[in-house]
């Protein structure tokens, strides 16, 4: 009966373990992709800069998804590049887009980089666990990620 009371024990005390990596996991998870955003972000800005291209990111929060558009008589997707293929977030994680107005004639949700490296004002949360991480930008056009309710 002791025998079988230690097992039960120990498979407990494993499945505890096992949860609380799993939960620490999808908050990893949410912090890389607001990193791996900021970074697209500021690619894409550079790459407006460099080819004088108009180019923009589109968040679906319903598909938790992302991807990256031109403009070339009306907005396309940026097919042609793979570093700005679409991206959809793992399970377990989110994300929530908030935006200033859009500008007559764009789509709603639709964030522009405009070849003076100028980019329309947004938020995006990416939720994962109990993590949240938003990505922004600033007075300055700076791209950047905080952790909402850390004193930022």
């Amino acid at each position: 009966m002791i025998e079988i009371l230690v097992v039960v024990f120990l498979i407990a005390i494993t499945v505890y373990f096992v949860s609380v990596n799993l939960g620490r996991d999808v908050e990893r998870l949410a912090d890389l992709e607001a990193k791996r955003f900021t970074a697209l972000i500021n690619h894409i800005r550079e790459e407006s800069v460099v080819t004088g291209r108009l180019l923009g990111v589109m968040v679906d929060d319903q598909a938790n998804s992302y991807k990256f558009l031109t403009y070339s008589d009306g907005w396309q997707d940026a097919a042609d590049d793979d570093t700005l293929r679409e991206r959809t977030l793992r399970e377990g994680l989110s994300l929530r887009m908030d935006i200033g107005e859009a500008t007559e004639g764009t789509p709603a949700g639709l964030v522009m980089v405009e070849p003076m490296g100028t980019i329309t004002p947004f938020k995006v949360k990416f939720e994962g666990g109990e993590a949240v991480f938003e990505v922004f930008v600033d007075d300055n056009d700076n791209v950047d990620i905080r952790i909402p309710g850390a004193g930022s």
